[in-house]
């Protein structure tokens, strides 16, 4: 992955937290979570099919991932490396910047069965760190 397509997958992930943002908001009178967030249709008023892909190291990703899910529907898919990534937090940070620099793209665990079938693809990933 270039540094290019690293960025652009940054900005996926806070669109996407910028939608949680949007999505939901607390009410005075009742302090109650209110959804104001509707599936996503075509158009026509067929709903799309969503699919809701994530890394998370520490489970932050995971968690917002999960709240997407909740607001709009789909599917969620955790992307796993098969080699796990280190615990400690330094280690992990030299290691990603090593793999964006050389390109590395790390096998998986799993992959999505058919992803062209989807309609709407949110890509969550870790922003932290000093890569």
């Amino acid at each position: 992955m270039n540094r290019r397509g690293f960025i652009a997958g940054i900005a996926v992930g806070l669109m996407a937290i910028g939608l949680l943002g949007g999505c939901n908001f607390m009410s005075q009178d009742k302090a109650q979570p209110k959804s104001v967030a509707a599936p996503a249709t075509d158009g026509s008023g067929k709903n799309k099919k969503i699919l809701i892909a994530y890394f998370s190291y520490e489970g932050n990703t995971k968690g917002f991932a999960e709240s997407i899910q909740k607001q709009i529907g789909g599917d969620l898919f955790a992307i796993e490396p098969q080699d796990a990534y280190p615990k400690d937090r330094d280690k992990v940070i030299e290691q990603a910047k090593g793999e964006v620099e050389s390109k590395y793209k790390p096998k998986l665990v799993n992959n999505v069965a058919d992803i062209r079938s989807y309609d709407v693809i949110f890509i969550g990933t870790p922003i932290g760190g000093t890569l």
